[in-house]
């Protein structure tokens, strides 16, 4: 799912997915569970998750008009939207989950 995000009055997209959790981990040297809990890869996640956002937009990246030194004040300015997003992503990917576990799950028929 694409997300909005605003920074300096430019709405742009957001998207949490694969790409960006692999991106990020590769970038900061972190498995998947360092990633979530290290402050300074969320930059790294919010750049990534901007790319995606544009690519599942049908916009090319390039049109983003901030630089990456820029994307620490952008995290700034939406850390509390980024969170949610990111939250809502977890929230989502553990109902897959269980639900793909629950499938598995033998069922009891009773003769």
């Amino acid at each position: 799912m694409v997300e909005f995000m605003t920074y300096q009055n430019v709405k742009f997209p957001v998207r949490i997915s694969w790409y960006v959790l692999t991106m990020a981990s590769k970038e900061n040297d972190l498995s998947l569970e360092e990633l979530e809990t290290n402050l300074e890869s969320q930059k790294d996640m919010l750049w990534y998750a901007i790319e995606a956002g544009y690519k599942f937009s049908g916009k090319d990246h390039k049109d983003f008009p901030f630089k990456r030194d820029e994307i620490g004040w952008i995290l700034d300015a939406n850390y509390l939207e980024f969170q949610r997003i990111l939250a809502e992503f977890s929230r989502d990917l553990i109902q897959v989950q269980t639900n793909a576990y629950q499938k598995m799950l033998p069922t009891d028929k009773k003769k």
